[in-house]
């Protein structure tokens, strides 16, 4: 009876084992097929069940401190901020000032709806993909990437499109504020990853697998960035860097527009760590 039992075991394990490798090499064709609306659906969905997300407590908890130190030297006292990925408010509802003109922009309409109750009523909301949706006409004083909502751009091509798209409404000394992952040394590697990337050049996906491209959990899309690589991001759409600096692995970049960069004498420009 003890050896069958054995021979089981042993059998359940070498199936646990072979279900384990065909599971991961299924998600990694996933990656190799998934294009940039795909991943941006899911990361909505992702955090669409993801409870304390769409907790009032977590919108009334306030900003971190680099929000705080960043939004507290960055952003103007009065004029008009957009807040890219504001969730259901958190951010928005600690800029709430008189002066501000403030909107908000949000893939999940679900989190866009809770921001509404729990906001005041002259903050506008607007549901949609900040790749395609139109923001209000004129000018802007800030653009504020939400906590990594920059890095859940998925492609680099995209993510410079939309600062150049950005960078056209800036008022004179205007910010845009992002912050991302700080890409550790070991970058992109293994089998699953290069099997995932010929996969898309194979199908002439528009979207390449690039070095810095982390889906954890699951298929939850990030980009980690490496030293320069925001700068560099911020050059190619036209924006050049006010101040730069890292807390644990938080990485934070404050941009402006280069060719106005004269106009806003209030933050000078540097880089720190």
């Amino acid at each position: 009876m003890a050896n069958v039992r054995h021979a089981a075991a042993r059998a359940c394990d070498a199936m646990a084992r072979l279900a384990g490798a065909a599971s991961r090499a299924f998600r990694w064709f996933a990656i190799g097929l998934a294009d940039a609306d795909f991943l941006v659906d899911h990361t909505r969905r992702y955090y669409e069940r993801f409870e304390p997300f769409l907790d009032p407590a977590h919108v009334r908890s306030g900003l971190l401190p680099w929000e705080a130190e960043a939004y507290g030297r960055f952003l103007p006292a009065s004029g008009r901020i957009a807040v890219i990925g504001c969730g259901s408010g958190r951010v928005l509802r600690a800029l709430e000032s008189p002066g501000r003109r403030l909107e908000g922009v949000d893939v999940s309409a679900r989190a866009i709806s809770l921001a509404r109750e729990l906001l005041g009523p002259d903050v506008r909301l607007h549901a949609g993909d900040v790749r395609r949706i139109e923001l209000g006409e004129g000018e802007w004083d800030a653009f504020v990437f939400s906590w990594f909502t920059y890095a859940y751009l998925p492609g680099r091509a995209d993510r410079v499109a939309i600062l150049s798209r950005l960078r056209d409404r800036l008022s004179p000394g205007g910010r845009i504020v992002v912050s991302a992952v700080r890409r550790g040394p070991e970058g992109a590697s293994g089998a699953g990853f290069r099997a995932a990337r010929w996969l898309r050049r194979a199908t002439r996906s528009p979207l390449p697998l690039e070095d810095g491209d982390v889906f954890e959990p699951g298929l939850f899309y990030q980009h980690r960035f490496a030293p320069g690589e925001l700068a560099n991001e911020a050059a190619a759409a036209g924006l050049a860097v006010v101040e730069e600096w890292t807390r644990e692995q938080t990485a934070v970049a404050v941009f402006g527009r280069g060719d106005r960069m004269g106009a806003c004498s209030e933050h000078p420009g540097s880089s720190r760590s």
